[in-house]
């Protein structure tokens, strides 16, 4: 693609997925937006946006992020029909502009996944996910606790993991039920920013009041997703067993939960990092030298689930390819476009 020159701004049409809440019906959108500037990333471009549609008095678009530095995953959106865009092994928040031709048109989309419904535009429910991971991780740290000759303060890390994870979890579905989590803490930031205070609090009550309703009326669809990543957790235990066995570790399952739930936590506890990449390898290699078993077995194992993991994400770009090319898209609704001043 031709490279961006020095003051260039461009412009784009962007088809987005508009929904107001879990049980309305969505529809794709067509916004007009100029003077984007190439170096941008896409959610930038996004923010862009919204300044636009906020000058306008129309409702902004609703998108997820986290770190906004291409780690934790959390700006997942679909982008002309691709997980994250047309770039490989980047996020959405790393994403540039440059990427994309001055006057291209461009489709956003939340992840189409019943496990994450959604709950607003392109924001989508992943509660299940942290629910289900949180209970495997005090499954796996009591089993550590009992198979393994640990240092003292090892072991009160992994009782108060234990203990901690799941009850943190009940926790923060019950406020997600409930009383909500947004207003709690809307009310904190209000404490550091008073003048912004009774807008971050009224946005707030209206995310609750989305989040509750959508559990609400999917009591079943948050179910069965816990269930499937629970089964999923288990599963991954199992292929590490299996592994284990082709390369000669006598490894029994509480050491497999162990060898599985142990990454998970580097990955909860040390999400800023790019915990996917030589962690998760170093753990399991700790840990099988910690069973007594040879430390080059914990290495090559560790390599035989990270290939696991590259295939098993190959076959989920191919299904989820097959899907989308048999799926008939909506048409778009056309808005009034929204420019930069």
């Amino acid at each position: 693609m031709k490279a961006a020159q020095q003051g260039e701004r461009r412009a784009y049409r962007l088809r987005i997925w508009r929904q107001a809440g879990p049980h309305q019906t969505g529809r794709l959108v067509d916004y007009d937006i100029d003077g984007v500037d190439p170096g941008v990333s896409f959610l930038e471009m996004l923010d862009q946006l919204n300044e636009d549609l906020t000058k306008r008095g129309e409702d902004v678009i609703a998108f997820d992020s986290d770190c906004r530095e291409g780690i934790c995953g959390a700006c997942g959106v679909c982008i002309d029909g691709r997980p994250h865009g047309p770039v490989v092994n980047i996020t959405t928040c790393t994403l540039r502009m440059r990427e994309f031709p001055n006057g291209a048109t461009i489709t956003v989309e939340p992840f189409r996944s019943a496990a994450f419904p959604v709950v607003k535009d392109l924001v989508v429910d992943r509660s299940a996910f942290f629910v289900a991971s949180a209970i495997f991780l005090a499954g796996g740290a009591a089993i550590a606790l009992r198979l393994l000759p640990l240092p003292e303060p090892v072991r009160v890390g992994l009782i108060a993991t234990a203990v901690a994870a799941p009850a943190l979890a009940v926790a923060f579905y019950g406020l997600l039920r409930h009383g909500g989590v947004a207003r709690p803490l809307a009310r904190v930031a209000g404490l550091f920013a008073r003048r912004r205070a009774p807008a971050l609090l009224a946005g707030a009550r209206e995310i609750d009041e989305i989040v509750r309703s959508l559990h609400r009326g999917r009591k079943r669809r948050f179910a069965g997703a816990f269930l499937i990543h629970l089964v999923g957790r288990t599963v991954s235990a199992v292929e590490a067993l299996v592994a284990a066995r082709l390369l000669g570790i006598p490894l029994d399952v509480p050491g497999a939960v162990v060898l599985t739930a142990v990454p998970l936590a580097l990955d909860m506890v040390l999400g800023i990092l790019p915990s996917q990449i030589g962690f998760h390898e170093g753990a399991i290699t700790v840990l099988v030298a910690a069973m007594r078993y040879d430390p080059a077995a914990g290495v090559a194992l560790a390599l035989a689930l990270r290939l696991r993991q590259i295939v098993f994400v190959a076959v989920g770009f191919a299904v989820l390819v097959v899907r989308r090319r048999r799926r008939p898209r909506p048409e778009p609704e056309r808005l009034v476009p929204a420019t930069s001043e």
